[in-house]
């Protein structure tokens, strides 16, 4: 346990820790003896060392690497969001990387430097399988820390060390770009191109397009599509089944693939279907626009029609109105309703313009 003490000849307070490798060491401080001030800053100081010391004690008495309990952490944690889990694991392997290069094998080694180490190592990162020099965006690097951010609680939790480094890093967010909504003329376009690319890209558009929901929404088996009540089922975000109605536009394409005897709706690329996307809509020169486009344009639609704000996050699977407004891109030219319900009695005069001044 760090402690401070006073030393033969010298005005100064000392003191006595272990350090990070066992090692005893005895320094001389900045602090005065007998300066109220210097006192309980030294003595602030002795009690951060007292942490340190107990983790360093915690590593020396048992190994607790990563790789020896993070895995399992994951696959219990998330069994029932295979989503969610597929996205940490891959978070986890780009963290991987950067604790291993610079030997950070267990939490005890982690300080909150690291943090910001890391957030600038993976922002000078290029995106493998793009051309030029495009980068890794803060944003996701952001979503890499929030995961580690995880972990260490976990560890905090097993009693691997006392304290988070990494909490509270109030690093802030770059503002995310809008999505725009799909015009008639996009669809169109994206529909032409679509004639040439897999037949996967065909299926989850249209079915995306319809019903308004996620890309890895859009694979899902075809008993989830009931004719008989019109229904059709999703497995959506944290694990949770959403009912919703079937759009009659998708009956179709549905019937044509339960004919053929398939079992899903289509499967799931293994490599990162995202980035085909992002290929065909550049090939389009469509800016700004991803595949997530089609759940705003599906949710706008439903607003510019006035349907009902319930029932179109029934229909979506929204469950709070603040998110579901986030998608919505109502312009001007939608605003007529207003400006119909805004109507006054008015005579001639009010009409005349004003005299000039």
């Amino acid at each position: 346990m760090a402690s401070k003490f006073q030393r033969e000849n010298s005005s100064f307070w000392w003191i006595k820790y272990r350090d990070e490798n066992g090692v005893i060491r005895r320094e001389s401080t900045k602090w005065k003896i007998g300066v109220g001030l210097d006192t309980r800053a030294c003595a602030r100081h002795v009690a951060t060392l007292t942490v340190q010391e107990q983790d360093s004690l915690v590593a020396v008495r048992d190994d607790h690497r990563f790789t020896r309990w993070v895995p399992g952490f994951f696959a219990a944690t998330y069994a029932n969001s295979p989503n969610t889990l597929d996205k940490y694991q891959g978070c986890w392997r780009v963290m991987e990387r950067f604790l291993t290069l610079h030997n950070l094998d267990s939490p005890i080694r982690v300080k909150r430097s690291d943090a910001t180490l890391f957030l600038e190592w993976r922002t000078a990162q290029k995106i493998p399988g793009l051309k030029g020099k495009k980068t890794v965006c803060r944003n996701s690097a952001l979503l890499d820390l929030t995961i580690f951010r995880v972990v260490m609680y976990e560890a905090q939790k097993r009693g691997y060390i006392l304290t988070n480094p990494i909490s509270k890093l109030r690093l802030k967010r770059d503002p995310a770009r809008e999505k725009p909504e799909l015009e008639e003329e996009d669809i169109a376009r994206v529909r032409e191109e679509l004639k040439r690319r897999p037949e996967w890209m065909r299926v989850s558009f249209e079915i995306a397009l319809y019903q308004g929901c996620r890309f890895s929404e859009t694979c899902l088996p075809l008993d989830a599509v009931k004719f008989d009540d019109g229904t059709i089922t999703f497995l959506i975000k944290s694990g949770r089944r959403h009912t919703t109605m079937l759009h009659p536009g998708l009956k179709p394409l549905f019937e044509g693939m339960k004919e053929k005897g398939q079992k899903m709706t289509f499967n799931m690329p293994a490599r990162n279907s995202t980035r085909d996307w992002s290929r065909l809509f550049k090939k389009l020169k469509m800016e700004g626009v991803s595949f997530h486009c089609t759940r705003v344009t599906a949710i706008t639609k439903l607003a510019r029609a006035g349907v009902n704000e319930q029932q179109a996050m029934a229909y979506i699977g929204h469950s709070h109105s603040e998110i579901h407004r986030i998608y919505q891109r109502l312009k001007a030219r939608d605003l007529s309703a207003c400006v119909d319900a805004l109507s006054f009695a008015v005579s001639p005069e009010n009409l005349d313009s004003p005299p000039a001044t």
